[in-house]
């Protein structure tokens, strides 16, 4: 099945490599911790179905096109822009770095080949090794990616700005190497390199180095291999990698050749397909803000969500108290589907939004899934 982009994806898409090549993470950026509080959890007040019981919210248009990632073609991730290809196999010529992407913050009138990044510290190029005109080298720049970490053992995805030139290399290196701008999410692997990642004959080929090991249970063996898979599958459907049309497997390589299992018990002697999402991905993601981005007034929170008849609480709080609330729902019940809430116009400040799902047992279940997110409002 083809991936088909619409108008409205299309400028979404140059949307998100623009506020790519913009976004320099802070200083401080990974040293923000969200604040905690001992009170009960606010989803377990009866006031807050009280007050959320009267409100009533449509869902609106979600900033993030595609954002149900499934097993097909059509529920694939798609972002920003074109970029280097990942045919061009050459290893970033710096360490990639990453910070938030916030969609919201893009120009979509802006063309995204006005900065390509150079590399100040190449070396200069020997005249006899110099490439023909026709190849010019590949030149590192920002990419938003979506990369893919875990929470309480399941999938979920964090856009992040790269500097690279291989996209895919670039998104797995991240995934497993990186660090998430969200406390909550985390790596199940141990470091490992990334030696190549690119498409061969319609399937990707991701090629680590020895030793190749699990940072996590091993009953989480199967969510780690998912968490790549998702990586580069999600990568792959995006333009920067124009020759993948449509899902493609995954190969996973050891030291350059097939691998038969990985962690001792995950066997991948077979292209790996990514599994059902509603099996391995936490339920509810918000794409934008990004946890610790700065943003502008108003205020609108997108995310995706498989929640029970799409009804999902969520509630803004500011320096622990609680300053707005309510219901919203996503566009379709019982899968993963887009939600959209208007917070409107904020005073200049650092807030946090809680979207989580309606706890339908009354207190006897497991208690409910949610997704936080820290962002700052800043004057204009």
């Amino acid at each position: 099945m083809n991936e088909r982009w619409s108008s409205e994806e299309e400028k979404l898409q140059a949307a998100l490599h623009a506020a790519a090549q913009n976004v320099s993470p802070g200083p401080d950026g990974l040293a923000r911790i969200r604040r905690r509080t001992a009170e009960s959890p606010w989803w377990r007040n009866p006031v807050f179905y009280g007050v959320a019981a009267g409100v009533a919210t449509a869902a609106a248009a979600v900033v993030i096109a595609v954002n149900t990632l499934g097993t097909g073609a059509d529920d694939l991730s798609v972002s920003p822009a074109d970029s280097p290809t990942s045919s061009q196999t050459s290893v970033p010529s710096q360490e990639p770095t990453t910070g938030p992407v916030d969609p919201t913050d893009a120009d979509p009138t802006r063309d995204p080949d006005d900065d390509p990044g150079d590399d100040p510290e190449s070396e200069p190029i020997d005249p006899a090794e110099e490439p023909d005109e026709t190849e010019p080298p590949a030149t590192a720049e920002r990419m938003a990616l979506p990369v893919y970490f875990t929470v309480d053992g399941q999938v979920n995805r964090e856009w992040q700005s790269v500097t690279g030139t291989d996209p895919l290399l670039a998104a797995a290196d991240a995934s497993l190497n990186g660090t998430s701008f969200d406390p909550r999410y985390e790596s199940l692997w141990s470091p490992v390199e990334v030696i190549s990642a690119e498409v061969v004959d319609g399937v990707i080929e991701v090629d680590l180095r020895s030793p190749v090991e699990l940072d996590a249970d091993p009953e989480l063996a199967d969510e780690a291999v998912q968490q790549l898979v998702y990586t580069v599958t999600a990568t792959a459907a995006m333009p920067l990698v124009p020759e993948v049309d449509g899902a493609v497997p995954v190969r996973i390589l050891v030291d350059g050749a097939p691998a038969d299992d990985l962690f001792g018990s995950v066997d991948v002697s077979e292209p790996v397909t990514r599994a059902d999402q509603i099996d391995v991905r936490y339920l509810i993601d918000i794409d934008s803000p990004a946890y610790g981005a700065d943003v502008s007034s108003p205020v609108t929170v997108s995310g995706v969500a498989a929640v029970f008849e799409g009804n999902a609480l969520w509630e803004l709080r500011r320096d622990g108290e609680v300053v707005d609330s309510g219901i919203t729902q996503t566009e379709e019940a019982f899968t993963f589907s887009p939600f959209s809430i208007e917070l409107g116009d904020l005073e200049p400040g650092t807030y946090e939004i809680t979207v989580m799902e309606d706890d339908v047992s009354d207190g006897e279940g497991p208690e409910p899934r949610f997704e936080t997110k820290e962002f700052t409002v800043v004057a204009p």
